[in-house]
Parts: structure tokens; C-alpha cells; sequence
């Protein structure tokens, strides 16, 4: 009876332990046996080439691809085989070699990040990995060997600068050009970085930010500085916990302290989400979005090309929402982000969001709608939406119905409903009015000029602007008039009860009506135009005493 052998023989040193492989092949009734010894893990400077000798020795060893893969991964260095363990389990032999040979690139590229200042043009520094509470104990426990070369940990003598065995010019070659198995099905991927941009709305200055994407980090880390600019408020945490770098570095001070709020956080400009970021001192990656925010979207990423590509299922349902624009109703029910100063701690009424969206009440200042005699009434079509702007349109009609803006009417004159993309991605609702406007007398309110604007500011040291929340739906339609602003859509036809945008006379009976109420003010340290308020003054009392007079 003929049986294939397999023997491993470990010597008593792990840096000497051998790995032979014994194959005994049956030709006819003779047996031929043929024992081929692999050298030794520390002859091998990188993986590509270990891969290289592995498949020349597996070609004629007739073993199935169990037998292969299971000492393939005994015979990578122990750095590679740790970071396989936190990977699946169910590759091929081809796509573990692959996956071996880019995790090694990977932890030379890492290993030379001390070196960084060698190279002649400057670049960022490389972003570090990092390990929280139990992952980084772990990292620097009994099972992370240490270097007999330097003393560090996170790698082993063979993976030194200081090896004897080669120069530092001659590794930062030999990692930047590794060699590639012939016998590779598929190209080495590159190593990289994935950025996407980010956003905090309700936080001045309002900007997009970069952030790193880390499958090595283990949290969700914001950089103290820009939380102190964007004036983020921050929490203690009770357990402070250490943050380490993969070869076991302190990162910064090396213990997290602190996190920031719950954040309405922005990616790529329209994927939404609630986030709380720890804080730690990283001025070259301000945002790094780590295994946590990974594991909860799931996005499509292009590792060789470095970009999101995507999002789950998951998050096009959840995180993903149809954005309305100008004329959209907001949700009383939503967290306002505003922060109120504390001089003005007692007029947060003032900013409120629902008080906002509530059907205000006539006034002098309504807006009329003035028709031409004898003039033909306008009807417009509807306009065919893709699904998209079906959902927008429902989800608008919803709100506005909801707060009272619009109500079901059946009118003689149509105006058409249809959406235009913003540059956020999101949806905006547009009112085609041009056949009520070309039949609409005009009415003349002349608006401010910006030269005599800021020519007034002469002397003045402190600025507040004020953004008016909803605009032109704090001014009604004249009583009557309504049904001239009717509109049309798949689900039915309805008049606004409020002024909307679009219609001729909106901007002049908007500008009219808030200079009626500011009239004592104009010119006496205030600017308005049409829904943006400039309140300045030389001295911080008298500012602080005009802000309150505005919003009195």
C-alpha cells in the first residue's frame, strides 16, 4: 500500500523552523519518492518571493488545495499569519497567496514610515493604524514577538534596517520595487489610501473635510484642533483608554480622554448619518473613519483605485434621503444644530424650528396676486418624474399639507411641478410660473445697493448675519388669491397658502415686508436683503444691544 507523507519538522528556534514537504509518488507499482525542503521563513525578504518558491514546489507535490493552503500559511512569517487570522477564512490557494503577498507590502510600507524624511520631494506622513483598549494590550503582549536587532516590537530581525544583511537603501528598494510571482493569476494591487469628504453641518466654517479611511483602525478618531476650530462640544469619557499604533507606538499622548457629541456627519455629499469621533491629536488627517464605521456601512471601496465607489443596500434605505430643496418644509420634529451665543441664551425662541413652520398669520404686508383684465388663465401640464422625484414630490406634498402651506383646491389655473439636481446631489422643487407671471401686475419695491451697503460699515469691528429660516413662507397669500398659485401633480392639485418661490412679485413683497418691521433700524447699524439680515456696530456692548433689538 503506497501513502503520500506529510512531515513538518520544526527546529527549536522559530527563526530557523523549517518546513519540508515529503511526496512520495506511485508510477505503475513503484514508488518514487522525492523530499523537497523549503528554506527557512527568514531567507525570504518578501512574500512574493516565498510565493514563487511555494508554487515551483507544490507543481509536482499532487496535493489537493486544503493540503497546500494550510502549509502555505505555515510557512508565512508570523506578521503576515496574524493578520491573515482577522481576515476570512474561505480563500483559494491563488487568493490567499495574493492576499498574502499585499498584506506583506502593506506591513513593509508601515515599516518604513520612520524613514519617510530619506525621500527627496515631501509627502504626508503615512497615516498609522491604530489599536484601542483590548487590541492594543494584545499587540503588545507575549504573542508580538520582539526585533533581536533594535529591541522593538511589531517586527522581527529579518524585517530590521538594522539587519546586517542589507542596507536601509537597499530594503527601501527592495519594498518599493517587491518582486512578483510569474505564477500570479491576478496584478499586485498598489497600496494606497482611501479619502472621502466630509461635512458637520451647524458648525461655522462650514467646510468639507478629509477624511481617512482605515481598515486598521480600530475606532472613529477627530482631531482636537478641528474640533476646538469648529467649536464641536466635547464629553470625558469615564474609562480612559490607550491608543497604540500596529508596532505598539503611543499615538499622541496615548490615552483618549475625550470624544466629541453626537455629530450630524455628511459623506460625499449626500449620505447621512449621526457619529461620535474620539479625539486625538492627527492635524494630517483630521477625520480618520476606522473598522466601526466600516462594519456599520459597509461601502463599496476600490482599494486599487483609492476611492468609495458606493454604498450597501443598507444605507441607500437608511442613511441615503432624498434632499428637497428651497421650498422644502423642515421637520419641526428635527434636532436644531444652531448655537446660540450665550449673550442671546434667552431668545431661543427665536430660533426655533418649529415656531418657523408654523402657518403665520394675515397681515397688511400679504403678498397680492394682481391678474391682468381679460387675460387668458395659464394650465400647464404635468410633468413626468422618475422615481426619484416621485418619492421628493410625496415627501414635499406630505410636509407642506402637514403644516398647513398648501391644501387640496380645485383650481382653474395649473402651474407644473418639477425637480432640478443641486450640487449636493440632492433634489430641489421647482414651480413653473412663467404663464402666471406673464399675466401678474408687477409691483415695484426698490431692493438696497451694495455699495451704500459698504460704504455704512465705516468703523465697525463686530458683524452678526442672520439667515431668516423659511423666507418667503412666513408671508401669506392675500386672502382670495390662493387659488391663482395653484399647481399640479401625479397625486393631485393644490394652492398655497403661503408665498412660494418663483412667483414675480416675491422678492419685492418679501424686502417690503421685513423693512416694515425693522424700519426703526435701517441705516442705524443694520442691512437687509431680502432674507439676510447684517447687524454691525464698533464696540461689543452696543452689538450685543442691537442683536437683541433685532430679534425683539
Amino acid at each position: 500500500m503506497v501513502r503520500t507523507r506529510r512531515r513538518i519538522i520544526t527546529q527549536s528556534s522559530p527563526a530557523d523552523s523549517e518546513l519540508c514537504l515529503t511526496i512520495h509518488q506511485r508510477v505503475g507499482r513503484r514508488v518514487n519518492g522525492c523530499s523537497t525542503c523549503v528554506r527557512r521563513r527568514g531567507a525570504y525578504r518578501t512574500c512574493s518571493g516565498l510565493a514563487l518558491e511555494f508554487r515551483t514546489l507544490a507543481a509536482g507535490a499532487g496535493w489537493n488545495d486544503r493540503a497546500l493552503i494550510d502549509h502555505f500559511r505555515c510557512s508565512l512569517r508570523e506578521d503576515v499569519r496574524r493578520e491573515l487570522a482577522c481576515r476570512d477564512t474561505t480563500f483559494t490557494l491563488d487568493e490567499l497567496i495574493d492576499l498574502a503577498i499585499r498584506l506583506d507590502n502593506l506591513l513593509a510600507a508601515r515599516g518604513r514610515s520612520d524613514q519617510a524624511l530619506s525621500f527627496p520631494l515631501p509627502s504626508p506622513p503615512a497615516p498609522i493604524p491604530m489599536e484601542l483598549g483590548g487590541a492594543a494590550s494584545r499587540g503588545t503582549g507575549g504573542g508580538v514577538s520582539s526585533c533581536t536587532s533594535c529591541g522593538r516590537r511589531g517586527h522581527t530581525s529579518d524585517r530590521c534596517w538594522r539587519n546586517s544583511s542589507g542596507s536601509r537603501e537597499d530594503r527601501r528598494s527592495t519594498a518599493r520595487s517587491p518582486q512578483v510571482s510569474k505564477h500570479q493569476t491576478h496584478p499586485e494591487l498598489p497600496v494606497g489610501h482611501v479619502y472621502v469628504l466630509t461635512s458637520f453641518p451647524g458648525f461655522f466654517p462650514s467646510l468639507q473635510h478629509k477624511a481617512l479611511v482605515d481598515s486598521g483602525a480600530a475606532g472613529n478618531f477627530m482631531d482636537r484642533g478641528l474640533a476646538l476650530r469648529l467649536g464641536i462640544p466635547l464629553v470625558s469619557l469615564d474609562q480612559p483608554f490607550p491608543v497604540h499604533s500596529l508596532d505598539s507606538r503611543p499615538l499622541g499622548s496615548g490615552v483618549i480622554r475625550e470624544a466629541t457629541v453626537p455629530l450630524n456627519m455628511v459623506t460625499q455629499g449626500d449620505h447621512k448619518e449621526q457619529i461620535s469621533l474620539f479625539l486625538i491629536d492627527s492635524p494630517a488627517f483630521p477625520v480618520v473613519l476606522g473598522v466601526p464605521w466600516l462594519a456599520q456601512h459597509n461601502p463599496v471601496i476600490s482599494w486599487r483605485q483609492g476611492a468609495l465607489k458606493g454604498w450597501s443596500e443598507e444605507c441607500s434605505c437608511r442613511c441615503i434621503g432624498v434632499a428637497v430643496g428651497a421650498t422644502t418644509v423642515e421637520s419641526p420634529d428635527q434636532v436644531s444644530t444652531v448655537r446660540i451665543p450665550s449673550e442671546y441664551a434667552d431668545l431661543a425662541i427665536a430660533f426655533s424650528k418649529k415656531r418657523a413652520t408654523q402657518l403665520p398669520p394675515h397681515r397688511r404686508e400679504d403678498c397680492a396676486i394682481n391678474l391682468l383684465e381679460n387675460a387668458a388663465l395659464p394650465r400647464s401640464h404635468v410633468y413626468p418624474l422618475s422615481q426619484e422625484e416621485t418619492v421628493a414630490m410625496e415627501t414635499y406634498v406630505a410636509e407642506s399639507l402637514g403644516q398647513g402651506y398648501i391644501r387640496p383646491f380645485a383650481s382653474p389655473v395649473s402651474s407644473s411641478l418639477f425637480f432640478v439636481k443641486k450640487k449636493d446631489g440632492g433634489l430641489c422643487p421647482c414651480l413653473d410660473y412663467r404663464g402666471l407671471n406673464s399675466i401678474t401686475v408687477g409691483f415695484t419695491y426698490p431692493l438696497p445697493l451694495s455699495t451704500t451697503a459698504v460704504e455704512s460699515f465705516h468703523g465697525a469691528r463686530f458683524f452678526t448675519k442672520l439667515d431668516l429660516r423659511s423666507a418667503y413662507n412666513l408671508v401669506r397669500i392675500r386672502g382670495g388669491d390662493e387659488w391663482k398659485t395653484a399647481f399640479s401633480t401625479t397625486s393631485g392639485h393644490y394652492e398655497y397658502r403661503v408665498m412660494p418661490y418663483g412667483l414675480k412679485n416675491a422678492p419685492a413683497v418679501f424686502q417690503s415686508f421685513v423693512d416694515e418691521i425693522l424700519r426703526d433700524l435701517l441705516g442705524q447699524g443694520v442691512v437687509v436683503y431680502i432674507d439676510d439680515i447684517l447687524i454691525y456696530s464698533a464696540t461689543r456692548a452696543a452689538h450685543v444691544s442691537l442683536v437683541r433689538k433685532v430679534h425683539e
